[in-house]
């Protein structure tokens, strides 16, 4: 259904129109180009997807009057692929690191690129220097590079760069999430299971129900400025309260993995029952 909407011909100009009023957009041009589908030879289309958005990039460059190499130029003149540009020169000094996305950002500095290239100490200076660093992804993303894959608990080789980045990029979601009065301001209290069968992953990825509860969990209640302002419920046989604080990363080796008993639910309400009978200044 989704390709049979695609190559609707009317449909395609409406993309069309769309995407070309972006490239005469200022603050959207560079997302536009660097996004544009690419024009590619019918022998590298081998999927149903390849050869839909192979037709919508031939269509989208007829749109705008141009051949397939005028288009592919201007497809590469977007500055979002200067980073890029500048790897496969072998320029790694002129990188410059605010133009990198925020996942290839994860991403480069999750691997051994810096400290292959003799960036590693450049980079941690710049980082530091940077209040928030660039996200748009979702937060078990970040968690996800926090525990190895069938592990509960926190990693502990994550080095200072790694840390610091996903640090920063917790912060601009939490940023992003608080604009426009987005900040939770209720007491809202989240209740995090840390069973063992959180351990499991999902759909064959990296990503465990674990990193999905931790990373919703610590966002939620970063984002709270109400009374559970850092604050957690550890879902156990015996629930209890847990205080978080300090960054993202920090939170996240607060949170005890040794839950093994049942997902007691009932034990989460006498927690909330006693809490509020011990602090009847907090809001019912």
């Amino acid at each position: 259904s989704v390709s049979a909407f695609l190559l609707n011909r009317s449909s395609d100009l409406e993309i069309y129109s769309i995407m070309a009023a972006g490239l005469d957009d200022a603050t959207q041009c560079e997302l536009i180009r660097k996004y544009m589908p690419a024009i590619k030879s019918s022998e590298k289309c081998k999927t149903a997807r390849a050869k839909v958005l192979n037709s919508l990039a031939k269509g989208f460059a007829e749109f705008l009057g141009l051949n397939a190499k005028k288009y592919r130029k201007m497809k590469a003149s977007g500055t979002a692929h200067d980073f890029q540009k500048l790897m496969c020169s072998r320029a790694y000094a002129d990188i410059d690191f605010k133009t990198i996305p925020g996942k290839a950002l994860l991403n480069l500095v999750s691997g051994k690129f810096l400290n292959n290239h003799g960036l590693y100490n450049k980079y941690v200076e710049w980082i530091k220097s940077q209040p928030v660093a660039k996200f748009n992804g979702y937060p078990y993303e970040l968690g996800a590079k926090l525990s190895l894959p069938g592990y509960r608990s926190f990693r502990g080789d994550l080095d200072i760069a790694t840390k610091i980045t996903i640090d920063k990029q917790f912060d601009n979601l939490i940023a992003t999430g608080k604009k426009n009065n987005g900040a939770i301001q209720g007491n809202v209290w989240c209740a995090l299971d840390t069973s063992a069968s959180m351990s499991d992953t999902i759909n064959g990825s990296n990503v465990t129900a674990m990193n999905v509860c931790l990373s919703l969990g610590i966002y939620f209640a970063t984002l709270n400025e109400g009374a559970f302002h850092k604050n957690v419920i550890m879902f156990d046989s015996t629930s209890r309260v847990k205080q978080l604080s300090g960054s993202f990363t920090e939170m996240w080796s607060q949170v005890p993995s040794d839950a093994m008993g049942s997902t007691n639910f009932q034990s989460v309400v006498d927690e909330i029952v006693r809490i509020r009978t011990k602090n009847t200044n907090i809001p019912l």
